[in-house]
């Protein structure tokens, strides 16, 4: 298994939320890569987790995500 750990010490996630910013644009960042782990777990039988942690009193971010090792190509195309 694979296993990342991505930590931020910014409190943005916090500030998105309470903004009520003008701009309408919406990230699709979170849904493509929850997308992508169901795909793997779906076609390779495995198991994915991806998790968001806010650390302390909003002191910051912490990002996981395990997921296996695949040494076969699929029998399918990605997309």
């Amino acid at each position: 298994m694979v296993h990342i750990s991505i930590t931020d010490n910014g409190n943005g996630r916090k500030t998105e939320k309470g903004s009520k910013s003008k701009n309408s644009h919406k990230s699709a960042g979170l849904e493509i890569l929850k997308n992508r782990l169901t795909y793997l777990e779906e076609h390779y039988r495995k198991t994915c987790s991806f998790e968001i942690k806010v650390i302390g009193d909003n002191l910051g971010t912490e990002v996981s995500l395990t997921f296996p090792v695949i040494s076969t190509p699929p029998k399918f195309k990605m997309l």
